[in-house]
Formats: structure tokens, sequence, C-alpha cells
């Protein structure tokens, strides 16, 4: 059996998250790296589980499996509908009244394409670069430079041996 969090250790989480200022930086960080690298774990192990679990339940045609602790079930299965448009007009159109096809059936035409452009960022700087003058002020007047915030990024700072 996984260790797994009871609610007194969400509620202890939640106690900290509301104080997370006060934590000292190692701490956090220590902390932020554990939740990031288990909480990827555990998400895969989950999926892999429920994929596990469906294929028991599908093998012996049941939708409930209760175990010790969890009652397993397989939900409703989701429907997704496609027609077939060219049928759809040509065989229940016709038998429509009128007024309800365009009731029941909305054509959307498809949208304008649009143009999109691909500048060369680095050529074009370096074409300024070397021109200079005019043509360096209609690339800097045509430059908007976006900066976001990078990401927070954890990894492990090595042991060194002593």
């Amino acid at each position: 059996m996984l260790n797994r969090l009871t609610s007194e250790d969400r509620e202890r989480l939640s106690e900290v998250m509301a104080r997370i200022e006060d934590i000292d930086a190692d701490s956090l960080a220590e902390a932020a790296l554990i939740a990031q690298q288990d909480g990827a774990f555990l998400r895969e192990f989950a999926g892999v589980a429920m994929q596990e679990l469906r294929r028991r339940m599908n093998a012996v045609d049941v939708k409930e499996l209760p175990t010790a602790d969890v009652l397993v079930t397989i939900g409703a299965p989701k429907k997704d509908y496609r027609w077939d448009f060219h049928a759809l007009d040509e065989k229940v159109r016709p038998l429509l009244l009128p007024g309800e096809w365009e009731q029941l059936v909305k054509v959307i035409p498809p949208p304008e394409p649009k143009t999109y452009f691909k500048a060369e960022t680095r050529k074009i700087l370096s074409l300024a670069e070397k021109r200079k003058g005019e043509l360096a002020e209609a690339v800097t007047a045509s430059l908007f430079v976006a900066e976001s915030e990078g990401p927070v990024n954890l990894s492990r700072i090595p042991e060194v041996a002593s």
C-alpha cells in the first residue's frame, strides 16, 4: 500500500500554504521539488492503475469491483456524435417539413484564410546592423520585444564529496 496524505496531512499542508511567505527558501524549494516529482509520478501511476483496473473489469465483464477499501466503477460511456453531412443532406433533408432543415442544421461557411508572416529575426537584425541608417531605424520601429517571466526550475544541487 502506498503512503497517502491523510485528511490531517492535507489540513496541515493547507495551513502551511496559508503561511507560505514565512517559510525559508531552502525548505520551500525542497518541498516544491518533492511535490513536483511526486505529483508527476502519482499522476502517471494513477493513469496506469486505472487502465489496469478497467482491463481487469472488462476481462470479467463487470461494471463494479468492490475492494477492501474502494468501490471501483466504470461510468457510462461518453457518446461522440459525428454526422455524415452529405447523407444527412441527401436522405434526411427531403423528409423534413419546410423550415425544419434551417432550424436543425446550421451551415457555417469556412473562415477566410489568414495570412501569417514568419520573420527571420536574427537575419533581419543582422542586416539592419550591417546597413545601419534608414533600414536600422525602420527595423527598430517594426520590432516589438515582449518579455515574459521565465519558468521556475527546480533541480538538486549535487553534493560535493568532502
